[in-house]
């Protein structure tokens, strides 16, 4: 039985979604983690969790960019 988001649930995280991270790696029940970091000392400034899907790290990307620029009224 191939395995679906519709098959696959956590009881206890009924959000979380199969999301494949590169090719020959099974797919896993996750979400993904996103850091914002600075330039010079490496340090992370910002950090967001979505739900794994196809777009989720170009979205939080520039949310996060969006939310750290100066002058933001969002975050």
């Amino acid at each position: 039985m191939k395995r679906s988001n519709a098959t696959q649930v956590l009881t206890t995280v009924p959000d979380a979604r199969l999301y494949k991270k590169s090719p020959g790696t099974g797919a896993m029940l996750c979400f993904i983690g996103h850091a914002l970091m600075e330039n010079r000392s490496g340090l992370i400034v910002q950090g967001d969790l979505t739900r794994a899907d196809g777009r989720a790290k170009r979205r939080a990307a520039l949310d996060m960019i969006h939310r750290h620029s100066p002058g933001s009224t969002r975050g």
